[in-house]
């Protein structure tokens, strides 16, 4: 009797139709195959990247967890109820997705199907109706003619599909439509009949040399998919200024917010002690799309490092990249302020300025990465500065150090109160407070389990200990606003304070150590800017490179430090409602016309920014002063503000002046402001007492 042995079914997705398409317009050729499906197959047969297996384990990139960060609240308030609506027409772009093999974290996969691996390929129903069959790894493709070449019309039309246990179809583009889809093929009322009748446009992108993939240098999948879907995304709809700067490798602020911030949402710290250092993402609010931290456990958001690195460098995001003017104005400040060679992108521009027919883009070919020649210089120059800034100031060290002795600074805490803060958007029980249960759940149950309420209260802690302005985004806008004019400040600012019979004429002080000499932070020389366009930096370019980071460092322990010596002063002085002592013996909020309204609240302006960093200033100038000029003895402020509003030759007194007249000169200056709310008539004199018994009563806190 023969034995009857049970033949194991490979998986298998239905057959698509498709139309087979190459972008070949450069080296790079990308396959993509066209199909429509319907609602209940691409529900079933398409995922999101969150559903990739042991998702919640992987150290993901920082690219990645936005790529598969889905915005829930938006998916069930605005699209679901989109397709439920039965008075509108309906109508979704393409779904673009990506076939990758299984097995493999996004991270970490450098090939697509690998003949290395043993693949399962599904078999083709009625395999006799097609002329020609591939498979590649675990998909197969049914050919109506036979063919040899990609580029004939016979290889362009045939059937698809693929073993569901190897291929991992993740959505790209589209990831809350599907989502939606999703939602709405799920609910129990969902209509069976439009179900049947309505199918969604959906693109297949495979990237595999059997399929036609061809690419000048090798690249992973992961790097190459996120430049397509970013290019993608910007020219069909323009993403927030948040993802952008978290996707986009081609917009030199953005790459430059990158080098400073961590790659990996990990536990820790270690992040400041790589080379470079980088600022870990455990202290930046990277998720929310916000400017404001006063809540969380973070020390800024991605979108003030956005905003200071662009009024530091003085090189704002470029929105139309035809706009030559603009464009030229940012290689000029990057070249500048990140000392880097950048001819080539001046005589691309000269190039395509005779034309006026193509966008400018930097160069990221091997042969010139201007993108990574912008990002290794800023994580020179700036990256050390940046840190410190925001890791050594008082309040921002303080919280730092909360973190790390209640056990916060960890990729659970991370991931929960990233979690946290999305269930909280979510008041109707949706998908992002499941996701949130199932976590805490996880956590309950892992090897250190730990409850929901001593996460929320450690949270709370953390956010108590952060009633300051220091932690505002107003207050942080003008704290680096303060830094940019001190980062200004050239040592040979500071050697014209020093007492001339002190210094010996020849550059050497008492000692007979040799002055340092500074490569001039404050700007450049016409000499030096056409060196910098046209290229050439002379032989000692790496000798200013060197000096000009050197100077950075200093000038930037001086700011923190100075800042700090007010801290420690006077503690209370970061307090919205801080009072202080006039002449006559009344009082006054320290930060009217600031940071603070007639109205005593906090004003959340851009200008009030400007205004407070005159006072930020005013704390590091003086003290500045002091240290160069009479550092033993109690100093008289009389001749320090006599020396302001009469500077002579002193540059480093005329910046002080102008930083004095910024803030009295005009009636919607700080001092104008705190006169009006007096309901005082505007005169300049009085607006200038407004700096003065400040500038006096910091003068007397900090014992100059």
């Amino acid at each position: 009797m023969s034995k009857h042995t049970p033949i194991a079914e490979t998986p298998a997705t239905p057959h698509f139709d498709f139309l087979y398409g190459r972008y070949h317009l450069s080296s790079w050729a990308i396959p993509y195959f066209s199909t429509v499906m319907s609602l209940r197959d691409a529900a079933s047969s398409l995922r999101l990247a969150s559903d990739f297996a042991g998702s919640d384990e992987v150290h993901w990139r920082l690219d990645e967890l936005y790529q598969r960060e889905v915005d829930w609240p938006r998916v069930e308030r605005r699209i679901v109820p989109y397709l439920r609506d039965l008075e509108q027409p309906q109508f979704f772009n393409s779904l673009t997705i990506a076939l990758l093999p299984t097995g493999h974290s996004l991270s970490d996969t450098e090939h697509a199907f690998s003949a290395e691996r043993s693949w399962q390929p599904p078999g083709l129903g009625q395999p006799g109706r097609f002329e020609k069959i591939l498979n590649v790894g675990p998909i197969s493709c049914g050919y109506w003619s036979t063919w040899s070449d990609f580029a004939t019309a016979e290889a362009r039309s045939g059937q698809i599909r693929w073993n569901p246990d190897e291929v991992f179809a993740v959505a790209l583009d589209g990831q809350h439509r599907l989502a939606a889809i999703q939602q709405f093929v799920a609910h129990p009322r969902a209509p069976q009949a439009p179900l049947r009748a309505t199918s969604v446009p959906v693109i297949f992108v495979v990237l595999d040399p059997q399929f036609g993939y061809e690419t000048p240098a090798p690249r992973s999948l992961v790097e190459v998919l996120r430049v397509m879907f970013i290019d993608l995304n910007k020219h069909a709809k323009i993403p927030t200024r948040a993802r952008q700067i978290l996707l986009d490798d081609k917009d030199p602020t953005s790459v430059c917010v990158r080098a400073l911030v961590g790659e990996t949402v990990t536990g820790g710290i270690a992040d400041l002690e790589e080379t470079p250092p980088r600022l870990p993402l455990a202290l930046v609010d990277w998720h929310t799309e916000q400017a404001k931290f006063d809540d969380g456990p973070y020390v800024t958001t991605i979108l003030t490092l956005d905003w200071a690195i662009s009024a530091l460098l003085g090189a704002k995001p470029v929105q139309n990249f035809m706009d030559y003017g603009a464009i030229r104005n940012q290689v000029k400040v990057l070249s500048q302020w990140l000392k880097i060679r950048m001819e080539s992108a001046y005589q691309r521009l000269e190039d395509l300025e005779s034309v006026k027919l193509q966008p400018f883009s930097y160069s990221d070919s091997p042969d010139n990465d201007e993108l990574c020649l912008i990002s290794t210089a800023f994580q020179r120059f700036w990256n050390p500065a940046f840190i410190s800034l925001l890791t050594e100031f008082l309040p921002y060290r303080e919280l730092i150090e909360l973190r790390k002795a209640d056990g916060t600074l960890t990729l659970d805490f991370s991931n929960w109160y990233r979690l946290y803060h999305q269930q909280r958007q979510d008041p109707y029980d949706g998908r992002a407070t499941q996701e949130y249960n199932q976590f805490v759940g996880r956590l309950q149950l892992g090897d250190r389990p730990i409850g929901e309420e001593k996460l929320k209260r450690l949270s709370a802690e953390i956010e108590a200990h952060k009633r300051s302005l220091a932690f505002n985004v107003v207050f942080q806008r003008a704290y680096f606003l303060a830094f940019r004019e001190w980062i200004r400040v050239q040592d040979s600012d500071l050697y014209d304070l020093e007492p001339l019979e002190d210094v010996d004429p020849f550059g050497e002080d008492t000692d007979g150590e040799a002055e340092e000499t500074a490569p001039g932070v404050a700007g450049e020389s016409d000499s030096e800017v056409s060196r910098a366009e046209s290229g050439d930096d002379g032989d000692d370019g790496d000798e200013v490179a060197t000096a000009f980071a050197t100077e950075v460092q200093r000038r930037t322990r001086e700011f923190v430090s100075c800042l700090n010596a007010v801290v420690e002063r006077e503690p209370d002085i970061l307090q919205h409602d801080f009072m202080i002592e006039r002449d006559d013996g009344s009082t006054q909020r320290f930060w009217a016309g600031t940071l603070i309204t007639p109205q005593d609240t906090i004003d959340f302006t851009q200008g009030a920014s400007n205004r407070a960093k005159e006072v930020l200033f005013w704390v590091v100038a003086m003290q500045m002063y002091d240290r160069h000029t009479d550092p033993a003895a109690t100093s008289d402020f009389d001749a320090f503000w006599g020396e302001t509003l009469e500077p002579e030759w002193l540059s480093y007194m005329k910046r002080v002046k102008r930083s004095v007249d910024r803030f009295t000169k005009e009636e919607r200056s700080a001092g104008g402001r705190i006169l009006k709310a007096r309901d005082d008539e505007f005169d300049e004199d009085a607006s200038r007492e407004e700096a003065r018994w400040r500038m006096e009563w910091l003068w007397r806190v900090l014992e100059l």
